[in-house]
């Protein structure tokens, strides 16, 4: 049901509350590469199951680094950051006695992940088609999720896929002002609220209003993840002052297909392939 929000809104404490870093376990990607060495395959293609590789959450370098950073910018690379990863078996410390090299790196620190962050879906949310490798690079694609936990509290996420390394920023102190809005009343948007236009009809979008207004079942369908969640969220600002009170999922991947059997109301988006298999 449709219920006016609240006037009074305001930004989170930070900009970014969590890092994750996401993909396929090496022991995979190591095993396929020795079958296709084996059998002789040129061309290699599959999917994997992504996984949580890493997490970091802030202060993502302490005080002391920091400061230590600002002496000697030679020491950026070698700032500790508070990170929570996979735990796998180590050797026993007596192998480690008297081998020469440098020292190794300081084991990661256990950290509470923040609320409203699920990371049994996350993977999936990230990769809804799954891992793919393939012996020839791609484009790099960016899209956008929006979690939701039982309680209606909405987490907003950005996923950039990379299929190479590549250097994007540094997890360095950083101090950023933001100006006081010019009306305070209004919601935070960053979104181009044009974009529904540019893909429906005039007529198709008062439709879709209506829908949503009547509180229907509605399902948004793309051959581009990254419209999914801009254009949800698009008509979620068009509802404005109300809100949309029944579960809202931007991206399905192919294992989440069965939430659109759900009996209640739902704003949900998948991809253009499953198209046949949701209508059914």
């Amino acid at each position: 049901m449709a219920e006016a929000a609240s006037p009074h809104l305001s930004l989170p404490s930070g900009l970014l509350e969590l890092c994750a870093l996401l993909g396929a376990p090496r022991d995979s990607l190591r095993s396929l590469e020795q079958v296709a060495y084996k059998k002789g395959v040129k061309h290699l293609s599959a999917l994997l199951d992504p996984e949580v590789l890493s997490i970091f959450v802030p202060p993502f370098i302490s005080k002391e680094d920091s400061q230590m950073a600002g002496a000697n910018c030679g020491t950026l690379g070698k700032t500790r950051m508070r990170s929570l990863r996979k735990k796998r078996e180590k050797p026993r410390p007596e192998q480690w006695k008297g081998l020469p090299g440098p020292p190794r790196a300081p084991e990661p620190e256990d950290v509470a992940v923040p609320g409203g962050v699920d990371l049994l879906t996350l993977p999936q949310l990230c990769f809804p088609g799954g891992v793919c490798v393939a012996t020839e690079p791609k484009e790099d694609c960016v899209h956008f999720l929006v979690l939701t936990d039982v309680c209606g509290n909405r987490t907003y996420g950005v996923v950039a896929q990379y299929y190479r390394p590549l250097h994007v920023f540094n997890m360095k102190s950083l101090q950023i002002v933001l100006p006081a809005r010019a009306d305070p009343e209004s919601p935070i948007l960053d979104l181009d609220l044009h974009l529904p236009l540019l893909c429906f009809r005039p007529e198709k979008v008062l439709q879709i209003l209506t829908c949503i207004l009547t509180e229907q079942r509605i399902v948004f369908f793309s051959s581009d993840w990254a419209l999914l969640t801009l254009v949800t969220e698009c008509f979620m600002a068009y509802l404005y002052p109300l809100q949309w009170q029944h579960p809202f999922v931007p991206i399905l991947s192919d294992q989440m297909l069965d939430f659109v059997m759900a009996p209640t109301s739902f704003l949900m988006g998948c991809h253009l392939d499953h198209f046949e298999e949701v209508s059914k």
